[in-house]
């Protein structure tokens, strides 16, 4: 069977009521033309993949029936159905059935969006995304900017009948996943965990080094400037004989004075930020090299000066600070004593990603050699840290979540149905069924046959399993909630996450139907920090 008769089952497979679509009416014409060419052979009376029936799809009069057609529209949008190896329709035909199934989709939201008493099938919003992948895999970053924005209903942006499921978004999850892939599964070794110390003086240094690269790059490619540019060059080497200290950024706080800094300056000396940003705003680029995405350490011990007992504030953040992004702020420090306070945070970097500080009260910006003679407010640094990547264990959380403690490079297919069965329930968030775990191994198995190695297999198969309804739904089976259903609730509800190891525990266990047991999940996850 073809990965994209695969690929539709997964998506399709034990929805809830999923064969249980009653006889449809009102349904266009030229759908059901457009079914009965290119469909009906593979989801109608005689044959029924993934136990859907195209011939049997009704006009959204509940939130499920809206769902089915959703599912038909996010196939047909993803190139899925029908299969490669099956008659194709021309592109006229797909638009205009595409453009009916979305516009029935907009006329169930309008029928839907009251007040029926039906519970809707809610997806997770893309905050409750990034918290369960956050949570499952420890991994971050911005493989979730390209969601289109959740739609909001009554004020709530985790209202059901506003968060349809677009094909654009199928295929951002899938973009979305082969980037947690990527991130979470190891195939090489550990990485190198590094630390450097460093102080304000040492952005002096590197200034002045550079300072000095500039100026013997000119000498050596004199008669190749221009007038204006020999002049320049003359200029520099005149200033720097006069005062071979110019070109530093922070002055020296000694003695209750401040003072200019000088190359025989050790780690000792406290330095001060004196301005706001510019040149002034040191970050960790050429003192500490962030190549993998990962949690690091930074770690700051500074104190105000000249404040006259009012507070000085300091941002920390940190990002790539490339034009167009919005750096993230890990703290503004309030700083009103004179002696050192230590401010340590854990930050999680993605590669080439930097730590800035920026002094937010005192001036403007003043030229360097005015520095000293600035009255304040300002603060002072006595030390800097950067240590990382930090890893708690090898392999890490997201490689764990996936594949244990077993090598990414030497995977087998006789795991497969192990690893499966160990990973299905992590991500649906509930027990999981043979025969479900069954159909992705089969999955795996095709995508084999496609002469894809194992690894790639894999992750090709996770990418289907985190496309499904059971992965972005909050699926619940029966008539009442079980106790897996009140597991998600809770978690959902409070963390707006993945329920964690103990609630998965005691719903196993049949627990946490009992009240007091609950109640006091509920005081366990509200005092949490999630």
């Amino acid at each position: 069977m073809k990965k994209h008769i695969f690929v539709a089952s997964l998506l399709f497979a034990s929805f809830p009521g999923s064969a249980r679509i009653a006889p449809g009416e009102v349904v266009d014409v030229q759908v059901r033309t457009f079914f009965k060419n290119y469909c009906i052979h593979c989801h109608g009376p005689e044959e029924q993949e993934a136990d859907f029936r195209v011939d049997q799809l009704r006009i959204s009069e509940t939130a499920g029936d809206a769902e089915y057609w959703q599912l038909v529209l996010d196939n047909l949008s993803l190139g899925e159905m029908p299969p490669e190896d099956e008659k194709q329709p021309e592109g006229a035909e797909l638009e205009r059935v595409s453009t009916w199934i979305q516009s029935e989709l907009r006329r169930a939201r309008r029928v839907l969006a009251g007040d029926s008493g039906q519970v809707v099938l809610r997806r997770l919003n893309r905050t409750e995304y990034e918290y369960t992948i956050e949570d499952l895999f420890d991994v971050r970053g911005d493989f979730a900017e390209g969601f289109p924005p959740d739609a909001s209903a009554e004020g709530f942006d985790n209202n059901g009948a506003a968060l349809m499921l677009s094909a654009e978004q199928i295929t951002q999850y899938m973009q979305a996943a082969e980037f947690v892939l990527d991130r979470a599964i190891q195939t090489g070794p550990r990485p190198k965990t590094n630390k450097s110390v460093f102080t304000l003086h040492d952005f002096n240094r590197e200034a002045w080094k550079r300072h000095r690269e500039q100026l013997e790059r000119r000498l050596r490619d004199f008669a190749e400037l221009t007038p204006a540019e020999q002049q320049r060059t003359r200029e520099m080497q005149k200033s720097l004989k006069e005062n071979p200290h110019d070109g530093f950024s922070f002055p020296v706080w000694e003695d209750g004075a401040l003072r200019v800094p000088t190359p025989q300056d050790g780690s000792e000396v406290d330095t001060v930020i004196a301005i706001k940003a510019g040149y002034a705003a040191p970050d960790t680029r050429r003192v500490f090299s962030a190549r993998h995405a990962g949690w690091y350490r930074f770690k700051i011990s500074a104190y105000a000066v000249r404040n006259e007992g009012e507070p000085v504030r300091l941002k920390i953040s940190y990002g790539s600070f490339r034009q167009g992004t919005i750096p993230k702020v890990a703290d503004v420090l309030h700083l009103t004593k004179a002696t050192p306070e230590e401010s340590e945070y854990r930050l999680y970097l993605q590669p080439h990603e930097i730590v800035k500080i920026e002094l937010i009260d005192g001036t403007n910006w003043a030229p360097r050699d005015k520095l000293i003679e600035l009255p304040g407010p300002f603060v002072a640094i006595r030390s800097m840290e950067m240590e990382g990547p930090l890893f708690d264990q090898w392999p890490p959380v997201g490689h764990r979540t996936l594949l244990g403690t077993r090598d990414a490079n030497s995977l087998s297919d006789d795991e497969m149905p192990a690893i499966f069965a160990e990973l299905a329930p992590r991500l649906f968030r509930r027990p999981v069924s043979d025969a479900v775990v069954r159909e992705y191994v089969d999955f795996y198995s095709a995508a084999r046959q496609q002469n894809l190695q194992p690894l790639d297999s894999f992750k090709f198969t996770v990418k289907a399993m985190m496309a499904s309804p059971h992965f972005l739904y909050h699926v619940e089976t029966g008539n009442q909630p079980d106790d897996f259903a009140l597991a998600n609730r809770l978690s959902y509800f409070l963390w707006r996450s993945a329920p964690d190891a103990e609630l998965l525990k005691l719903a196993g266990e049949g627990r946490l139907s009992q009240p007091d047991v609950r109640r006091l999940q509920v005081d366990r996850l509200l005092a949490s920090t999630k």
